[in-house]
């Protein structure tokens, strides 16, 4: 169990609530905090149905505005990334990211991005990362004014690199006495866990007592990776040992993850932190536990890759599930609406809100070898696949693991969902400079 109770968690997280719910009434300037979280599937949430116990998580999204049928625009970091940070997906933005040719020369046009638009209202920002791919290597870092990269680094040093930041922050008010009342400040910390390799603190991992070892070292990514190329090779004993190792440590980065995000809030909530400050946490992507024959992440558009979890607190947000399918791409638009700055033309996500209407969500993956693109609108799921331009049709409401593929040569289904999916599809032709053969749909 978690070394935090659920009442603990929803005790710090009320006096936050509480305290800005005194404040509704009163002009303020708030802040933002980002959490962004590598790689969490959201089923393996509480709220969401998980036995894993995430009480800090499911108290968060119970305390604010949740979006309950968030989708991610990619099934990997960098382009779920852009995503957020342009409030279009990939394809709108002209430039796609593929995962086996990282591009180090990278297209980042600032002026597009959340936190240009923070700086043009006098926000200071800062970041905290462990993950190249919205760092240094990527160009995202240059984003932010001051920024703060580790690779690798768990979830307790990117806390205590981020609580460094709050408090040099601090000191440099108490020093300044003319400083501006008014400049604003973005934080955004972004956790590793629970990313593969999986290598949560030993104390989580209790449930692999008694459980026969394997040779394989599942806590370097080299390894980890290594899995999907010698799958086939394992027998069926084999691979349901290696699967029951795989799940008990990704659990345990998860409860690892949500400990370590209860003490953070706990140190916030000290510092005084809270009252003025949106807070924002999302999942990047998922990641596919062998459900559909691979391990990690950037394999498929399937619910196990593009599922993400988010949710924001604040000042005047009440509790409120959002059920409609939203995206990434309405993340920008809605903070900044939150925060009462002005949001760039070129986003073209939604402010969320519980009268936000059906619409058609796209997810893509751009490789070398095979481009996937997917459509989902009201529960029904087109996936298109460049190598073979083959089309696959899954009911989510009926099917919500995907496994039956319902296309079939004069799909009615199918050529609605197409309509708005082929429109995707040139648009990718037009950023990787060839086009697809188109599927059969007859």
């Amino acid at each position: 169990m978690s070394q935090y109770s659920t009442a603990i968690t929803f005790t710090i997280l009320s006096g936050f609530i509480g305290a800005a719910c005194n404040r509704e009434q009163q002009e303020v300037a708030p802040n933002l905090l980002m959490i962004s979280i590598d790689t969490l599937r959201r089923d393996h949430i509480g709220r969401y149905g998980s036995d894993i116990p995430t009480p800090f998580i499911d108290a968060f999204l119970a305390s604010g505005m949740a979006f309950d049928a968030h989708r991610a625009c990619s099934n990997w970091t960098y382009p779920s990334m852009l995503c957020v940070m342009s409030g279009q997906s990939g394809v709108e933005l002209g430039w796609l990211p593929t995962g086996d040719e990282i591009q180090y020369d990278a297209f980042i046009p600032s002026e597009t991005m959340l936190p240009h638009a923070l700086s043009q209202s006098d926000f200071q920002s800062w970041m905290v990362n462990s993950n190249r791919f919205i760092g240094s290597t990527s160009g995202i870092d240059a984003l932010y004014d001051t920024v703060w990269e580790e690779r690798g680094s768990s979830a307790e040093d990117i806390i205590e690199a981020g609580l460094r930041f709050f408090d040099q922050m601090d000191e440099d008010e108490d020093e300044d006495e003319d400083e501006d009342e008014d400049e604003r400040w973005l934080v955004h910390l972004h956790f590793l866990d629970p990313h593969s390799g999986y290598a949560p603190p030993e104390s989580y991992l209790s449930a692999l007592d008694g459980l026969e070892p394997i040779d394989i070292d599942l806590t370097k990514q080299d390894e980890v990776n290594a899995i999907n190329g010698a799958w086939s090779s394992y027998s069926e004993a084999e691979q349901a040992l290696i699967e029951e190792h795989v799940r008990i440590r990704y659990e345990s980065e998860i409860r690892y993850l949500d400990d370590q995000l209860s003490l953070f809030w706990a140190a916030l909530k000290e510092r005084e932190l809270l009252e003025d400050t949106v807070v924002v946490l999302w999942s990047d992507h998922g990641e596919q536990l062998f459900e559909h024959g691979a391990l990690t992440h950037g394999k498929s558009l399937f619910r196990g890759e593009i599922d993400a979890v988010a949710g924001v607190v604040g000042p005047g947000i009440s509790p409120t599930s959002i059920t409609t399918p939203t995206t990434h791409a309405d993340l920008a638009p809605t903070l900044l609406g939150l925060l009462g700055v002005e949001t760039p033309e070129s986003m073209t996500g939604s402010q969320i809100s519980e009268d936000l209407s059906s619409r058609p969500l796209f997810a893509e993956r751009r490789h070398s070898s095979e481009h996937i693109q997917s459509v989902l609108y009201e529960d029904q799921e087109l996936i298109f696949k460049w190598d073979t331009s083959t089309l696959e049709l899954y009911d989510l409401a009926a099917d919500p693991e995907e496994l039956t593929d319902l296309f079939v040569p004069g799909s009615a289904e199918a050529a609605e969902l197409w309509v708005h999916l082929k429109q995707r599809v040139e648009m990718m032709a037009e950023i990787v400079g060839e086009e697809p053969e188109w599927p059969a749909l007859k």
